[in-house]
């Protein structure tokens, strides 16, 4: 059966009730070409990712990703110019942050890789990869990914850094075989 109406509103308190839609189990679909309004969906939120350009840096020293310079962001202030997200009064809260790099080293001796967020100016967060044996006859080309939810407080400031130990390394942008292969999401949970 269907339900013509014009507005619902809960019957005792004229508006500040609960109203239940739907019960436990069940979907609640919008009709296709149907628009919603007012129900919560992350509004905070960025994308910082790379184009096709490659970043080289020094083996066996942590490096600042400075080739994430696009961004698709939504009342944020990532800023491509720095690669860095510093959080203003209405970004206080919860966030989960993810980073992803991929490296390419000249040779087939990576046996050391390091994935890491930075939070004023200090590694919070991150991950890491060596070979067994700590030789250099490791790999040639790793991806890494981590995330994490993380309290942020006005001002708090954040930035992905990688490492690796190899002939040449560097941060792939993209290729042939994918692009925005380096990239770095926050979107606010509260």
């Amino acid at each position: 059966s269907k339900l013509f109406v014009d507005e619902i509103v809960h019957q005792s308190s004229q508006g500040s009730g609960t109203i239940t839609i739907g019960a436990s189990g069940e979907t609640v679909a919008l009709a296709s070409g149907a628009t919603q309004s007012g129900f919560s969906t992350p509004s905070r939120y960025f994308h910082g990712y790379s184009g096709t350009s490659n970043q080289s840096f020094t083996s066996n020293a942590i490096t600042k990703l400075t080739l994430i310079n696009n961004v698709i962001q939504s009342n944020t202030s990532y800023d491509t110019s720095t690669q860095k997200f510093t959080a203003t009064a209405d970004d206080v809260g919860d966030w989960l942050f993810q980073g992803q790099i991929s490296v390419y080293v000249n040779a087939n001796n990576m046996y050391k890789f390091r994935l890491q967020v930075y939070k004023n100016g200090s590694a919070d967060f991150g991950t890491y990869f060596y070979e067994d044996g700590g030789t250099a006859s490791g790999g040639r080309h790793r991806t890494g990914t981590i995330r994490s939810v993380i309290t942020v407080a006005e001002n708090d400031y954040f930035e992905l850094y990688g490492y690796a130990v190899g002939t040449s390394p560097e941060f792939v942008g993209g290729d042939g075989n994918g692009y925005r292969q380096c990239n770095f999401t926050g979107v606010k949970l509260d």
